[in-house]
């Protein structure tokens, strides 16, 4: 699909809400912001098991997230989506402060997260709050400029997540890789009674 926002999905514009996605693809989509999914003006969203992968925008070619958008995004898989100008994975402008637990954001071109520099008096910072997920490169992959904030929490790694077969489309984890058993232990276990994985899929290979 394609659109001038949201190429996969728009949230509602709605403050402290914006609906609920779990258990759902977003794959090759286009926009001109937000290739996989847009979050507008006021929406929090939540995704939950939530793959995003090869979209592209000319900002955030997997999410975008404008003005005190507050997303919720808890085993998510953001990878291999791409930006023209900025945030290949994540952008964020103008006060947003989405939270991310046991996801993996990884192999996203250009940037993995991005803040916008453009803030206003009445706002707050951009902040991304960030825990037992993994990022390629870690901490330093976020590109905060010099209006944001990272609250960098417990947990978070920035390994090759070793998805089973990405060129085909098979973002579950193979055996060995470091995002099984990794997420928050206050999460939900797995469908097979291990610790929660880090991403949109559960692995088999829990212990």
């Amino acid at each position: 699909c394609s659109g001038g926002s949201g190429g996969g999905f728009s949230s509602m514009r709605s403050e402290g809400g914006g609906g609920t996605l779990n258990n759902v693809i977003i794959t090759n989509n286009t926009a001109s912001y937000g290739g996989g999914v847009s979050c507008p003006i006021l929406s929090s969203p939540v995704l939950q098991n939530v793959l995003i992968a090869n979209n592209s925008a000319n900002y955030g070619g997997g999410i975008n997230l404008v003005q005190e958008s507050n997303a919720i995004l808890r085993n998510v898989t953001i990878t291999g989506n791409q930006a023209n100008i900025s945030g290949g994975g994540v952008f964020i402008k103008l006060g947003s402060q989405p939270s991310m637990i046991d996801c993996i954001v990884y192999d996203n071109t250009s940037q993995e997260i991005y803040f916008a520099d453009q803030v206003y008096d009445w706002e707050e910072y951009n902040t991304i709050t960030i825990s037992y997920s993994d990022l390629k490169l870690g901490e330093d992959e976020i590109v905060v400029g010099d209006h944001g904030n990272v609250n960098w929490l417990d947990g978070n790694i920035d390994a090759d997540p070793l998805f089973a077969d990405p060129e085909n489309g098979d973002y579950t984890l193979q055996a060995g890789s470091p995002c099984i058993d990794a997420g928050d232990s206050n999460s939900p276990y797995d469908y097979d009674g291990s610790i929660a994985d880090m991403g949109a899929y559960p692995s088999s290979y829990g212990t």
